[in-house]
């Protein structure tokens, strides 16, 4: 199952960033690490405007890591570009990260459990460990909350071995998988938890994830549930005490209240990727450069 982004109407031609003036800044990742992505038409870097800058490799790639000292990089590829849960064979790809050196480590089928159809749900579910010998992968059928199969899957990225556990059921007759805790891969560096954020903020709302700076943060609110959890995100300049919706074009106007906003501002759940790369917001599908404006993109951005 894909993150989700929900927003409404964005579903039209994406407009590069624009000043208030109209004139459009010139893409730039001076401020920032590379933003790697990887989509279906391969592995790429981008500028923060959505702009690609270079191609890396034009396998199918999805789900790309770091391997430590981020010399290199790793990615999973899939038989037609999909999904663990629409394609049968699923392979992993090492890469320089100057695009050298590419080759497969590993070809395998898709884990499967009684005919249930399983895949990442969380950007933690790929993780390679902190020596860059092996890579972990959860599988499951739904998310944490409403899972009914959860497989791991633990790859020597050196030799291709592969090992497999399953972690629920613990039912020994659910499925030929062997019973077993979760594979750990811990990574170099953790990908870490929000900070402490000490700002006044509306009834309702949390603030999440500084930003480097400081001048701004995340607003979450206006909280729904289903079988996932669902918020609007906004995102506030501590500054100059202003709250602006997220979505995608030049920079909005700021919002008298916090009510809700429905398809006017990003729709997150508990397993969105959310981060800042330098001052840029990544918000799943959009770069977000606060005062500037939002812009779509295709793929994952690495981690």
């Amino acid at each position: 199952m894909r993150l989700l982004l929900t927003i409404a109407s964005l579903l039209v031609s994406v407009p590069l960033f624009a000043h208030a003036n109209g004139s459009t800044p010139a893409p730039t990742t001076s401020d920032q690490e590379p933003i790697i992505v990887a989509r279906t038409s391969g592995v790429v870097e981008i500028a923060t405007d959505g702009t690609v800058l270079r191609t890396l490799t034009r396998i199918p790639a999805a789900t790309p890591r770091w391997m430590p000292g981020r010399r290199e990089i790793v990615f999973l590829s899939y038989g037609s570009g999909g999904s663990f849960a629409t394609d049968r064979i699923f392979e992993i790809h090492r890469i320089g990260r100057d695009g050298a050196g590419e080759r497969r480590v590993v070809r395998m089928p898709s884990p499967r459990c009684d005919g249930d159809m399983l895949n990442i749900q969380s950007p933690n579910d790929f993780v390679v460990d902190g020596k860059g010998g092996f890579a972990c992968i959860q599988l499951q059928d739904r998310n944490d909350n409403m899972m009914n199969v959860g497989i791991s899957v633990r790859v020597d990225l050196r030799t291709g071995r592969v090992e497999r556990r399953r972690y629920w059921p613990d039912d020994k007759d659910a499925c030929s998988i062997p019973v077993g805790e979760r594979f750990d891969c811990t990574p170099a560096r953790g990908w870490g938890s929000d900070p402490d954020v000490k700002v006044r903020v509306p009834q309702g709302f949390e603030p999440r994830l500084p930003s480097p700076s400081g001048q701004w943060v995340i607003l979450r609110g206006n909280e729904s549930q289903g079988d996932y959890i669902h918020a609007d995100a906004f995102l506030l300049d501590t500054k100059k005490r202003r709250t602006y919706p997220i979505r995608i074009g030049s920079w909005p106007t700021p919002l008298a209240n916090l009510t809700h906003h429905d398809g006017q501002t990003a729709d997150i759940v508990g397993e969105s990727d959310i981060r800042w790369i330098g001052g840029t917001l990544l918000l799943d599908g959009l770069l977000v450069r606060p005062g500037i404006g939002a812009v779509k993109f295709d793929g994952e951005v690495i981690r």
